[in-house]
């Protein structure tokens, strides 16, 4: 039996173009892909909408990925994964403004994003890896400017 929705993906006319001219053309990182397939199987715009299950096997899933589009799912895993590495950087921030090296009058969450940021970009994008020597480079660049 199919498990009840509690979540709804409604893609305009454009947005759905552009995401099936996405899928097949051009030269894009497969999770990209991947994730614009899954958007296309969840709008209701086109009809009923399969299950979890059905849709990761159409576009090559796993059913948690498609359940990363549900936003209760979504939320848990950011609280959960996000959420707590937020947390620890926050920790490591408010360590180094207590002891001088970093500065006080600095958004704790701006600086955070500061340094998520760049290698979410990485990810995302898929331009270029997120290797340990990337990601200590981009440390060592957001934190060269917001050191005292």
């Amino acid at each position: 039996m199919p498990r009840a929705k509690v979540f709804m993906v409604g893609l305009s006319a454009v947005d759905r173009d552009f995401l099936v001219k996405l899928t097949t053309s051009g030269t894009r990182p497969a999770r990209m892909i991947m994730r614009a397939r899954v958007l296309l199987e969840l709008d209701e715009n086109c009809g009923p909408v399969a299950d979890r299950a059905v849709i990761a096997d159409r576009v090559g899933a796993s059913e948690n990925t498609v359940a990363q589009f549900d936003p209760a799912v979504a939320a848990e895993l950011r609280d959960r994964l996000v959420g707590s590495r937020r947390r620890l950087v926050r920790a490591i921030w408010d360590r180094g403004v207590a002891r001088g090296e970093l500065r006080p009058d600095t958004d704790p969450e701006a600086a955070i994003d500061l340094v998520f940021g760049p290698a979410m970009y990485r990810l995302v994008a898929g331009h270029a890896p997120l290797d340990d020597a990337a990601a200590d480079a981009i440390i060592d660049a957001a934190l060269r400017g917001l050191a005292l």
